[in-house]
C-alpha cells in the first residue's frame, strides 16, 4: 500500500490509531479486571456491562474524537486544505471511520474476557443484545459528539473540554431514575431475575441514533465549506437540534420503569438439615456451598428455632412469587459475595438477635444481649473464650443438648444465668 492510500486510512499517521485503541482497551480492562477474579457471571450483569462501563471510556472517546477534528479540519492547516471540493461523505469516512473502529475493538476486547467467564460460568439466561447494541452506539456517539467540538472550535486544544463535558453527562447517570432515559449509565444495574425494560432500551437506541444521526449532519455540513474565518451555523441549521432536546426533555420528564421481571422464574431446590433452601437457577452452582453454610447453624438450633420455615435466593424475591415473608428468609447471592462471610444475618436471626434487637436496641450491652452476642460467635465456629465466651468449651453436641430447653429463651433474647450443659 502507498503511503498516499495509509494517509487516508490513517490521516494522522498509524501511531496515534493504534495508541487510541491501547488506551480504550486499557482503560475499560482496568475497570473490569477485578471481576475476573469473581467465582462467576451473570448474564444481566454482563450484559449491562456494555454501557455501564461507558462511565470513563466514554469521556475518553469524546477526548480523542475533539483531538481528531481539532487537528484535522481547521482550513489554516497545510494538510487541510483541499484543492478540490470536499466530499463530506468521503471525508467522515477517511476522518472519522479509522478511529471508531479501532475505539470500539478496543473496547470489545477489553470486555471480551468478562464475556468469556460468562460463557463458561453462566448457567441461566443469555447476552442480551439490544442492551449490549445501546453501549456501543453510545460510545460511538460519544466519538461522534467529541468529533463536532473538535470541528467547531478547530483546535485539538478543546479535547479536554469534550472529556469533562461527557464525564459530566455518565456522572448525571448515577443519580438516580431521572436521567436514565438519557444517560450512558445507569446508576444501578440489573440483577438476576431482571432484565433492563425494553421500552427503556429501545427509547435509549433512538434517543442515541437520532443524536448521532444529527451529529454527523452538522459536521457534514461545517465540511462542506472551507471557511478561514469562524463563524456559526446559521439558525436554521441550528433548529434541528430541537428534535434530539424534545426526546431529552420526554426522557427526563416522563421516569421510566428501569427493570422488568424474567418471563420465567427457574428454581432448584435443596435442605439443609430438613430445611427448605431455593435459588434460582442461575445460581445452581452455589446451591451445595449454601446449604453447607446453613446446614451446621440448622442442625445445632433445629428447624423449629428459627420463625421462618425455608431459605430462598434472593434472586427469588419476585412481585410474581407467593412465597411468605414472614416464613421465609431471603439469603444474598451474588458473585461479589463469600457465601460462609455473608450468612451473619442467618446466624444473628438463629441466636435470637431480631428479639434483642426490637426488645433492647440496637447498641444495649444488658446480659441478656452479651449472651446473644457470645451464641451468635458460637454459631459462627468461634471456640475462642473471648467472643464466644460462655459456650466456647461446647462442642456442636453439647450446644444443640443444650439448646432444646433453653430455645424458649433464644427465641425471646432471655438467656441468663449459667449455660453449663
Amino acid at each position: 500500500m502507498s503511503d498516499r492510500r495509509v494517509g487516508m486510512f490513517w490521516p494522522l499517521g498509524a501511531p496515534f490509531y493504534v495508541l487510541a485503541g491501547l488506551a480504550v482497551f486499557g482503560l475499560t480492562f482496568a475497570t473490569v479486571f477485578q471481576m475476573l477474579s469473581w467465582p462467576y457471571q451473570e448474564w444481566a450483569g454482563t450484559s449491562a456491562l456494555f454501557h455501564q462501563r461507558l462511565d470513563l471510556t466514554g469521556p475518553l472517546a469524546a477526548f480523542l474524537g475533539a483531538y481528531l477534528g481539532g487537528r484535522l479540519t481547521p482550513p489554516t492547516r497545510p494538510f487541510a486544505l483541499p484543492k478540490f471540493p470536499r466530499d463530506r461523505g468521503q471525508f467522515l469516512a477517511q476522518n472519522l471511520a479509522p478511529l471508531a473502529a479501532v475505539v470500539t475493538v478496543g473496547y470489545l476486547l477489553a470486555l471480551a474476557p468478562v464475556l468469556a467467564l460468562t460463557l463458561r460460568s453462566a448457567t441461566y439466561g443469555t447476552l442480551d443484545l439490544a442492551v449490549a447494541a445501546t453501549g456501543l452506539l453510545v460510545l460511538n456517539a460519544f466519538l461522534i459528539l467529541g468529533w463536532l467540538i473538535g470541528l467547531i472550535a478547530r483546535s485539538a486544544f478543546i479535547a479536554p473540554a469534550a472529556f469533562a463535558l461527557a464525564l459530566v453527562t455518565t456522572f448525571v447517570g448515577y443519580s438516580g431514575d431521572t436521567f436514565a432515559a438519557v444517560a450512558p449509565v445507569l446508576h444501578i444495574p440489573p440483577r438476576l431475575g431482571f432484565h433492563e425494560a425494553p421500552t427503556l432500551v429501545i427509547f435509549r437506541i433512538a434517543f442515541i441514533v437520532l443524536l448521532s444521526v444529527i451529529a454527523l449532519a452538522a459536521a457534514g455540513g461545517i465540511l462542506s465549506h472551507r471557511w478561514f474565518d469562524r463563524r456559526w451555523p446559521a439558525p436554521s441549521r441550528a433548529l434541528i437540534w430541537l428534535v434530539p432536546l424534545a426526546f431529552l426533555t420526554v426522557g427526563v420528564a416522563n421516569k421510566p420503569a428501569l427493570f422488568v421481571e424474567d418471563a420465567s422464574t427457574p428454581t432448584v431446590c435443596g435442605a439443609a438439615a430438613g430445611m427448605k433452601v431455593c435459588v434460582h437457577k442461575g445460581h445452581e452452582a452455589q446451591l451445595a456451598a449454601l446449604v453447607g453454610a446453613i446446614e451446621p447453624i440448622v442442625a445445632v438450633v433445629g428447624t423449629e428455632g428459627f420463625p421462618f420455615r425455608q431459605v430462598y435466593d434472593r434472586a427469588l424475591k419476585l412481585p410474581s412469587l407467593s412465597a411468605d415473608e414472614a416464613t421465609t428468609f431471603y439469603y444474598d447471592l451474588s458473585p461479589t459475595l463469600d457465601i460462609v462471610s455473608s450468612r451473619s444475618e442467618f446466624v444473628f436471626i438463629a441466636a435470637g438477635g431480631n428479639a434483642c434487637l426490637s426488645t433492647f436496641g440496637l447498641n444495649s450491652n444488658n446480659d441478656q444481649t452479651r449472651a446473644m452476642r457470645m451464641l451468635e460467635s458460637r454459631l459462627e465456629g468461634d471456640h475462642s473464650t473471648g467472643q464466644a465466651g460462655r459456650f466456647a468449651a461446647m462442642s456442636d453436641a453439647e450446644l444443640k443438648v443444650w439448646i432444646e430447653p433453653h430455645r424458649t429463651q433464644v427465641r425471646q433474647c432471655a438467656i441468663m444465668g449459667d449455660v453449663t450443659p
